[in-house]
């Protein structure tokens, strides 16, 4: 029996909810992970507790081997660990916090739970640099949502480490997943896109200096002499422009998702792969810049 096309596009809309609210629900979560820590450090031990994240990810390795030595990828396996054991053993070097390694597993993580919501809709190549790019900058995300909670703090390394950990996730699907069918012809539609595109430059270009001055924020314990005026306004535009773009191309999108006999199936396909590289680093660049304006108005203590 074959599939309705209506059933068909229901269970898509519903994967794709349970799959970008995963994504959303995932990052929310993430600066609470050190009350397990600290629950685990007050019922045994800092030396234990600092040991967990290592057994994760010596788990991790085990079940990942497993499943590629099933599905007859025993090579790639072995390049995609030796290759994600290297960026481990860097991390460990560049930071000697045992409970800071609790990001490798977060993050790569983070990278399955990307891929698998971008790849319901994702036609063509590039998707695991889309998949890297967003949880990197997930990660920064990550540290400002950090700053903003009571026990935790505000810092560059853990960005480091989160963007060295999206890369072992995007490496360990290279090494599982059959790359997506198609090419890069969706960067053609980039052309109809130069407005959003402006506002992503922007937007990621302020936001080094933004995360620049956080620092600032945290050690001199809040944003009135730790902050410039210029670029608290520029945070304020830069939400303004991104809710903007998104809301008008999403609903765009919701037009080329209805083609009619003029508009081919491959042609939609194309132009959602293209609007998936604009939507989502502009929502997560919303995000970053309306916490930062969160804190300022609400006068959070930003540590």
């Amino acid at each position: 029996m074959i599939a309705s096309p209506v059933k068909i596009t229901v269970n898509n809309a519903l994967q794709r909810i349970i799959l970008w609210s995963s994504v959303v629900l995932y990052t929310a979560c993430l600066p609470y992970v050190i009350l397990a820590y600290r629950s685990i450090v007050k019922h045994f031990s800092t030396q234990i507790a600092g040991r967990i994240p290592l057994f994760i990810i010596i788990a991790l390795a085990a079940i990942y081997a497993t499943i590629c030595i099933k599905k007859k990828r025993a090579a790639s396996c072995l390049i995609v660990l030796a290759v994600s054991a290297l960026i481990v053993i860097f991390v460990m070097y560049f930071e000697a916090n045992a409970n800071k390694y609790i990001h490798i597993p977060e993050y790569v993580l983070m990278s399955w739970i990307l891929y698998h919501a971008l790849a319901l809709d994702y036609k063509g190549s590039g998707i695991l640099l889309l998949v890297f790019i967003c949880a990197a900058m997930l990660g920064v995300l990550d540290e400002i949502m950090q700053g903003m909670h009571p026990q935790r703090t505000y810092g560059s390394t853990d960005m480091i480490i989160d963007a060295a950990s999206s890369f072992i996730g995007c490496l360990s699907l290279m090494g599982l997943k059959q790359p997506l069918k198609g090419n890069w012809t969706w960067c053609r539609d980039f052309r109809q896109f130069r407005g959003p595109l402006a506002v992503i430059f922007i937007g990621a270009v302020t936001a080094v200096p933004m995360c620049s001055f956080l620092f600032e924020v945290r050690d001199q314990g809040g944003f009135i002499n730790g902050y410039p005026r210029w670029l608290l306004a520029g945070n304020s535009l830069l939400v303004a422009a991104c809710f903007a773009v998104i809301v008008f191309h999403w609903r765009r999108r919701q037009h080329y998702g209805m083609p009619g006999p003029e508009i081919k199936p491959t042609a939609v396909a194309v132009h959602t792969t293209a609007i998936l590289w604009l939507i989502c680093p502009l929502a997560i660049l919303m995000s970053m810049h309306a916490l930062v304006l969160w804190v300022a108005v609400a006068g959070i203590n930003f540590r």
